[in-house]
C-alpha cells in the first residue's frame, strides 16, 4: 500500500482504489501514524445512514469525512495491528459484496448491511450491558409494546432490528425508527 498509494482528496490519507461503482472502496494509509484501513464512499444523500464513529476488536470507525460536494467517506482503520489478517478479510468481504451487488440492488444497502454484520462480529462484549445499553433496550421494548398493541405482534417483532445490531432499531416499510 505504501509503495502504490497516492495522496487522496480525503485528508490525511494515502489512497489506493480497490473498487468503483455506486460505493467506491479504497485502501488507505493514515499518514501521521501509518495506520492502514479502508475508505468507503457514500453518496451525500445517504450520509444519515453512515455508521457512527466507534471501535471494536481490531478496528476503529472514524468520523465520516466529506469527499467532494456530493460524497462522504467512512474511514475504517485497523486499531490492533495484530488483527490485520481479520481486518483484511473484512476488507475483501466488503469489496466482494459491492462487486456482487452490481445490477442486483442498491450497493449502499449491501455495504451497510455487511458493515453492520462485521461490527457485530467484532464487537467488544466482555461484560454485562452498560447503563446506556439497558436504557436503550428498555426504550426499544416500550416501542415494541406500543407497536404490538396497535398493530400485528408478528409485524412488530419482524420490524424490531435492535437485537441484530442493525443501523436502526426498527425497520418498517414506511421507514426506520431509531429509539432515543
Amino acid at each position: 500500500l505504501e509503495r502504490q498509494a497516492v495522496p487522496a482528496d480525503t485528508g490525511p490519507y494515502l489512497h489506493l482504489q480497490l473498487s468503483g461503482g455506486e460505493v467506491p472502496i479504497a485502501a488507505i494509509l493514515r499518514v501521521d501514524d501509518r495506520r492502514p484501513g479502508l475508505l468507503v464512499r457514500f453518496p451525500a444523500r445517504d450520509s444519515h445512514r453512515i455508521p457512527k464513529a466507534d471501535s471494536g476488536r481490531g478496528y476503529s470507525f472514524e468520523r465520516p469525512v466529506p469527499v467532494g460536494s456530493d460524497t462522504f467517506g467512512l474511514p475504517i482503520l485497523v486499531a490492533d495491528m495484530d488483527a490485520r489478517g481479520v481486518f483484511s478479510a473484512m476488507a475483501a468481504d466488503l469489496v466482494s459484496a459491492v462487486e456482487q451487488a452490481r445490477g442486483r440492488g442498491p450497493a449502499v444497502d449491501v455495504v451497510l448491511q455487511r458493515i453492520a454484520l462485521w461490527r457485530r462480529f467484532l464487537q467488544r462484549r466482555v461484560a454485562l450491558l452498560t447503563d446506556e445499553e439497558v436504557r436503550g433496550l428498555a426504550g426499544e421494548l416500550e416501542v415494541l409494546s406500543r407497536v404490538a398493541a396497535v398493530d400485528d405482534v408478528d409485524r412488530a417483532l419482524d420490524a424490531w432490528r435492535g437485537p441484530f445490531g442493525d443501523l436502526h432499531d426498527f425497520a418498517f416499510t414506511d421507514g426506520p425508527i431509531e429509539v432515543k
